[in-house]
């Protein structure tokens, strides 16, 4: 019962947060300087009449509220409205490239996980040269933002090495693999850093306790002190982590796939910026948002089952 209790007060949360996030998101949009009817017609005589019928197909030119109760009560009906420069539904765009997007954030939360697990626990029990060595790596790695990694990774890799292609998605999935093996690096460099020094950080920790010093007194194998006492202590911080890790994954994809040009939704979030696509903008948003606090749901409710220490209603740092 008070795991429903609880469930069901953060599902009512996560709802006024979202009505809160539609109206910021939707807001700024009407906000923004420049007019999507004038980019639409780029190129074109954009005469007064031509832009008075765009605004009348789309309600651009009707007052704020009208607009916004139109737009939300679609998006509850699964609708978020008409591209304005594609002129397709939005669900549509979205239905094409989203499958690319979580592809590409995929590969990188794996290479995240197994490559930031695995560098933190080395660098916390070898010590020495070898916790320096990594120190080193992993500062770069933090210190790198994705667009610049993305811009290395490219230039060596591909433009000199001709190992990986520099862009695009492929045909099949086999090609599809190779051609996001670059930029799912790129988006995950920055977040092995982070990881790896956060398990590191908590394996540290959890090595002063009180039962590791017991357990090894005991004569339990080292690796078992480890694994058992160590390392699975740590897992609630490491938790913590996730729902920053998989919402920057997200976010990143903008810079990532615009540089590779990959066909997926952080690009098309670019594009449709540029040219004032009012619809997309809004749909991938609001999309974002939600993904981020669906994530941090989970991680409120798994956190108990992981760390025993914590009580339900424990929260995330990332909420």
């Amino acid at each position: 019962m008070n795991f429903l209790k609880f469930a069901a007060r953060r599902l009512l949360e996560m709802v006024a947060t979202l009505f809160a996030a539609s109206f910021v998101i939707f807001g700024a949009m009407y906000l923004a300087p420049g007019n999507p009817a004038a980019f639409l017609l780029s190129g074109h005589a954009a005469s007064p009449t031509a832009l008075a019928e765009i605004d009348s197909e789309y309600h651009l030119n009707e007052p704020f509220t009208i607009q916004y109760a139109r737009w939300l009560g679609q998006v509850l009906h699964g609708n978020f409205g008409r591209s304005i420069e594609y002129r397709t539904p939005v669900s549509t765009l979205l239905a094409a490239r989203i499958p690319n997007t979580l592809l590409l954030v995929a590969m990188a939360l794996v290479l995240v996980i197994v490559f930031g697990l695995v560098l933190g626990w080395i660098s916390a029990v070898r010590g020495g040269a070898v916790d320096s060595t990594i120190l080193v790596a992993t500062t770069f790695a933090v210190g790198t933002p994705s667009f610049v990694a993305a811009i290395l990774l490219q230039g060596l890799f591909a433009v000199k090495l001709h190992w990986f292609p520099s862009g695009g998605n492929g045909i099949g999935l086999g090609q599809t693999l190779w051609h996001l093996a670059l930029p799912a690096f790129a988006l995950a460099l920055y977040l092995i850093g982070l990881l790896s020094r956060v398990t590191r950080s908590a394996m540290l920790e959890a090595l002063e306790d009180e039962h590791v010093t017991v357990a090894r007194s005991r004569g339990v194998p080292e690796r078992q002190v480890i694994r058992r006492h160590v390392f699975r202590n740590s897992l609630g911080t490491v938790l913590t982590m996730s729902g920053l890790i998989i919402s920057t994954l997200v976010v990143c994809t903008v810079l990532v796939e615009s540089a590779f040009s990959v066909n997926g939704i952080g690009q098309l979030l670019d594009l449709s910026s540029t040219t004032k696509d009012f619809p997309v903008v809004q749909a991938i948003s609001l999309i974002i948002v939600a993904l981020f606090m669906a994530v941090n749901l989970i991680v409120d409710l798994l956190l108990p089952l992981v760390d025993p220490r914590l009580t339900l209603g424990t929260r995330s740092t990332q909420t």
